[in-house]
C-alpha cells in the first residue's frame, strides 16, 4: 500500500518565497516614500524661494523654514 507524503520541501520553499515577495514589496513602498517626500520637499522649497524672491526677501532662511519634524 501506498502513502501519500505532503511536499514539505515545496510547502517550506513557497512559503519563504511569498514572505520574500511581501518584504521586497514593503521595500518598494518604503522607497516611493521617500522619493515621493523628497519631490513634495523641493517643491516646497521652489514655491517659498518664489514667494521670497517676489517679496524681495533676499535673506529668506529656507533652510529654517523647510526643517522638517520626523515623525517617530
Amino acid at each position: 500500500m501506498y502513502t501519500i507524503q505532503p511536499n514539505y520541501d515545496g510547502m517550506l520553499a513557497a512559503y519563504l518565497d511569498e514572505i520574500s515577495a511581501a518584504q521586497d514589496e514593503e521595500s518598494r513602498q518604503e522607497a516611493e516614500a521617500l522619493q515621493l517626500e523628497k519631490e513634495y520637499r523641493s517643491a516646497i522649497i521652489r514655491e517659498w524661494a518664489e514667494v521670497s524672491i517676489r517679496d524681495g526677501e533676499e535673506n529668506y532662511d529656507l533652510n529654517d523654514q523647510a526643517t522638517w519634524e520626523m515623525a517617530a
